[in-house]
């Protein structure tokens, strides 16, 4: 298998999992742009016949040569950059999961499932888009591993293939940086991973980098239970010349660290909304998808929720909380509406539209500001100049 053949099959593979990298490359050959790919990542275990110095041989024997090694502490995980025998081909991310850093509980979920890997697995390439090479977990065991590592549990179900793919924002040119990329991605309704910044690094580490969230399929775990879990995600770099005029060939770290949590079983946008929107972030906007349905965050402090199919019964709804400042309750409880949605545990069966009502006066800590927005909805009163804080609704007219 040559190189080319290697990387058409990984692709074919890939774009199954993940539909909107089709929607996206499309989106940008339509625009005039021709699309060259920085690098393609993969994840695996660092047990049984599979760990990261199982599948190297692969990468060297296409002409491969290992560049530069990395360590995430935070997520247990170690990784190795790989280098292109030609220019016009992708850079490789591959990394493992260092499991003996996980629980007991969770080693013997994990040693469960690569015992079951045939030991000669790894001996051609394809292994790298050979996906689960064992029975799907019980939902249960996915849980458990979730609790711990992330990569962990998308590995137990999602299995060994191609994490991500990576458009290179040096070879556009109508698109030439990352906030036009990313602009063009949102425009066909697609959210970007938020964690970090929407985009990571800058031109002093020499690197740029930004993602889109996981796509979503549904997966049967044993025993038949179903679930909608994040699959694979389009990434988009941005490389800068160094001190010899020579352009970045390596990855950095923190960015790394955040670009995997594309894959996060909790959509960052939306679980970051609350944060986002009352640290005052610019970013606190975008789209995309939650188990059944759709999101938009239309505004800052108001997010739509709009289900696939409506149920017979349900009827929209609008839910507002934090006209008051100081009275958190109620945005706590969005906050767990929310959760219950990104997790699946809550589906929503007609439009949900949820506002955070005062948000200068939430930012606070305070009642209200200058009006006090819950004396705005008195009716029947004789029309009068506004004041900076309208009358009582006890001098309401009687009924």
């Amino acid at each position: 298998m040559d190189i080319q053949q290697f990387f058409s099959a990984l692709w074919d593979d890939y774009v199954a999992m993940t539909p909107q990298a089709q929607q996206i490359q499309d989106a940008f050959v339509a625009d005039g742009e021709t699309i060259v790919n920085d690098h393609v990542a993969f994840r695996t275990f660092d047990r049984g016949p599979i760990t990261l110095s199982a599948l190297e041989p692969h990468l060297l024997a296409l002409g491969y040569t290992r560049f530069a090694p990395y360590d995430f502490a935070e997520k247990k995980l170690r990784a190795f950059g790989y280098l292109p025998p030609s220019p016009d081909m992708p850079r490789v991310f591959l990394s493992e999961l260092k499991c003996h850093e996980l629980s007991e509980r969770a080693q013997s979920i994990i040693d469960g499932l690569v015992s079951q890997i045939s030991p000669d697995a790894a001996t051609q390439p394809s292994v790298l888009w050979s996906g689960r090479l064992w029975d799907a977990p019980t939902f249960e065991q996915y849980q458990r591993l979730m609790e711990e590592s992330e990569y962990a549990a998308w590995l137990s179900i999602i299995g060994l293939r191609a994490n991500h793919f990576t458009i290179s924002v040096n070879a556009l040119t109508r698109h030439d940086t990352l906030d036009k990329v990313l602009t063009r991605v949102e425009a066909l309704g697609l959210g970007i991973n938020p964690a970090g910044g929407r985009i990571k690094g800058s031109p002093e580490v020499l690197l740029e980098q930004a993602s889109t969230l996981a796509d979503r399929q549904t997966f049967t775990f044993a025993g038949g239970e179903q679930h909608e879990i994040a699959t694979c995600y389009y990434e988009f770099a941005r490389r800068y010349p160094d001190a010899d005029g020579k352009l970045y060939q390596g990855f950095v770290a923190a960015s790394a660290d955040k670009i995997f949590e594309s894959t996060g079983a909790l959509h960052p946008v939306i679980a970051d909304w609350l944060d986002l929107t009352l640290e005052g972030h610019a970013s606190a906007r975008g789209m995309g998808r939650i188990p059944g349905g759709r999101y938009e965050i239309v505004a800052p402090g108001v997010l739509e929720i709009c289900p696939d199919t409506q149920g017979p019964a349900a009827r929209p709804c609008v839910l507002s909380a934090g006209i008051h400042g100081n009275e958190t309750a109620p945005i706590e409880l969005l906050g767990e509406l929310i959760a219950g949605l990104e997790s699946g545990h809550l589906i929503a069966g007609a439009p949900l539209l949820l506002i955070l009502g005062n948000l200068p006066a939430i930012r606070t800590g305070e009642r209200f500001h200058a009006t006090n927005l819950n004396r705005l909805f008195r009716r029947r009163l004789p029309a009068r100049p506004m004041t900076v804080q309208p009358m009582m609704s006890r001098h309401a007219p009687a009924s």
